[in-house]
C-alpha cells in the first residue's frame, strides 16, 4: 500500500480492521503464554500492538523507522486507553535499539518485505528474544475469508491492489525466506504456511 501515514491508518482502521484480533489471538495461541514483554516489528500505526494489548497482558513495544507513524501509533494508543501498555519507538529493525533478551513474543506483520536485509533482521530478532521466547514475522490476513473480504474491498478502492500484492509477495517467497533464514544462521527456526498465511518463527 502507498500513501501518506495518515491514509495507512484509515485503512487499517476500516478495511483491514478485522484481521487484527484474529491474528493477535492466533500468535497468543501458538505462543501459549499472556504476560510479559511483546515487540511489534513494523507496527506502523500499533494495529497488531494495540490488538495484543487488549487480548492479553503483554506489555507492548511498537518499533516502527517512520517517526510521523509513531505519532500516530501514540494518539491511537492513548485515544484506546492503552498507552500504558503500548510504547512507541522509532527504530531500525536492522539494528534495534534493545537490550539482548528483553522480549518474550515479537509479532510482526505485513512488514517484512520492505525490510533491506531479511538475514540481518533475524539475527536480530533473535539477538533481543528471551530464552525461551517466540517470534512470529509474516504476513497474513489471519483467515481465507477475511484475506477475499480485504482484497475485495481494496480492489474498489485501489484497481493496482492485486499487482501491488504479487509484487510485494515476490520478495517474501517461501524459497526467499528459506535462504535469508539461513543465511542469518538463526539457530532455531521455522516457516509456518496456513490459512492465516505465511510466517517465520524464530525461537530461542
Amino acid at each position: 500500500m502507498s500513501g501518506t501515514p495518515e491514509e495507512f491508518d484509515t485503512i487499517t482502521k476500516t478495511i483491514f480492521s478485522p484481521i487484527y484480533p484474529v491474528i493477535a489471538r492466533l500468535m497468543l495461541k501458538r505462543y501459549g503464554k499472556n504476560e510479559g514483554f511483546c515487540l511489534d516489528l513494523g507496527s506502523g500505526p500499533g494495529s497488531i500492538s494495540r490488538a495484543i494489548a487488549e487480548e492479553s497482558r503483554l506489555t507492548v513495544y511498537s518499533l516502527d523507522s517512520d517517526s510521523r507513524m509513531s505519532l500516530i501509533g501514540k494518539k491511537n494508543a492513548i485515544s484506546e486507553k492503552i498507552s500504558g501498555r503500548v510504547n512507541q519507538v522509532t527504530g531500525d529493525v536492522h539494528s534495534m535499539p534493545f537490550c539482548t533478551s528483553s522480549f518474550d513474543l515479537i509479532v510482526s506483520r505485513g512488514s517484512y518485505m520492505f525490510w533491506d536485509d531479511l538475514a540481518v533482521a533475524f539475527r536480530e530478532a533473535e539477538r533481543v528474544l528471551k530464552p525461551g521466547g517466540t517470534a512470529y514475522i509474516g504476513g497474513g490476513f489471519g483467515s481465507e475469508k477475511l484475506k477475499h473480504e480485504v482484497f475485495a474491498k481494496m480492489r474498489e478502492r485501489d484497481p493496482c491492489w492485486d499487482t501491488g500484492v504479487k509484487r510485494r509477495s515476490s520478495k517474501v517467497s517461501f524459497q526467499k525466506l528459506q535462504a535469508e533464514l539461513k543465511c542469518s544462521r538463526v539457530k532455531n527456526c521455522n516457516i509456518i504456511t496456513d490459512e492465516s498465511g505465511i510466517w517465520v518463527e524464530i525461537k530461542k
